[in-house]
């Protein structure tokens, strides 16, 4: 039987790049696959903004999308072949060290407390775990929306470590709105009656997240999805509010804010390079978030850096969730670019 349990490495003493030092980094993750003698065919999966590591299952409750599709034996991203390696990352709420941890010097949780996070500080704990696995090289790294960012910060870190990086429906750097949408998002989230100064319980921020989760799904094609599976407006709703609810009940709402001031300064477009790795970029026809028309920008910015890059267009009605809903039409350019 294949172990998907979720397993966790602490890291002592994690200096991060603004200066702060968190007194335990935790990184939560799953593996699937073995690792060869050599330790050289494991493949990195990051995840988005709201997801987690377990979104490479084949699980129901994958808020972005599961990308069971595309990860196991004979797939895409084949586990008889590769070690797949799927961490939750750092500012998360799913295992990793983030606002609802502990903090050991205090007691307490840290919820708006904790320190500001950039991608940099994603990817050097991402580093420690693969060394702590044995990992020497990776075969690749591959990420979407903002796992994307962390394919892309691995590329220019640690130039070379990754031999191929996938960027799936997102971008070199965060959009123009972006400082105005982290702004957007404090003021609302510092305006609901349970924010207690930064300390809100669950049960009080679970109303406004469920608002949040319902217009994301729909902003990022679910109710397309699910108007494909012959669902009336009736059922869509309900299942979209299903779903909502669930997210709602577990997601931290300071992790939002953490890894949305990660995403808002995320920008490596001066730094492609340093770039060693071939990229994979995908994008959906449909998607809002990160549309196609960023294809032509990226892809000559690449070619200006000498970075050995190839477009995908997923033609998809699924928007920012095509990866994972509409995954076969993908996963054959996918698994050619982790074979060749």
């Amino acid at each position: 039987m294949i172990d998907t349990s979720t397993q966790v490495l602490s890291i002592q003493s994690f200096q991060l790049a603004g200066g702060a030092v968190l007194p335990q980094a935790d990184i939560a993750y799953v593996t699937l696959g073995k690792l060869n003698e050599e330790g050289t065919n494991a493949i990195l999966v990051t995840h988005g903004y709201t997801s987690s590591h377990r979104f490479v299952l084949a699980e129901d409750n994958a808020p972005e999308g599961s990308w069971s599709g595309l990860v196991g034996p004979g797939k895409a991203i084949d586990t008889d072949r590769f070690f797949v390696v799927c961490s939750n990352a750092l500012g998360s709420c799913y295992g990793s060290t983030g606002p609802a941890s502990i903090d050991p010097e205090t007691g307490l949780a840290y919820r708006s407390h904790f320190p500001q996070i950039g991608f940099e500080d994603v990817v050097r704990l991402q580093r420690a775990l693969l060394d702590s696995l044995g990992i020497g090289q990776l075969h690749a790294v591959v990420g979407v929306s903002m796992g994307g960012y962390q394919a892309l910060q691995w590329a220019v870190q640690y130039p070379g470590f990754a031999a191929r990086v996938g960027v799936v429906l997102s971008a070199l750097q965060a959009s123009a709105d972006s400082n105005e949408r982290l702004k957007d998002l404090r003021e609302a989230v510092r305006s609901q009656p349970g924010w207690n100064d930064g300390r809100p319980a669950q049960e009080a921020m679970e109303p406004f997240l469920a608002r949040l989760r319902y217009d994301t799904l729909k902003n990022y094609g679910f109710l397309a999805w699910c108007r494909s599976k012959g669902m009336d407006d009736a059922e869509q709703t309900r299942v979209a509010q299903g779903l909502a609810n669930q997210w709602a009940s577990v997601f931290d709402v300071n992790s939002l804010i953490t890894l949305r001031q990660a995403i808002a300064s995320f920008d490596v477009t001066d730094q492609l390079s340093v770039i060693r790795s071939r990229v994979l970029y995908v994008l959906s026809t449909t998607d809002r978030l990160f549309p196609p028309s960023l294809a032509p920008d990226a892809m000559k910015r690449f070619t200006d850096a000498k970075v050995d890059a190839q477009y995908v267009e997923l033609e998809s009605d699924f928007g920012h969730l095509a990866s994972g809903l509409d995954w076969q039409k993908w996963a054959p350019a996918l698994k050619a670019f982790l074979q060749s």
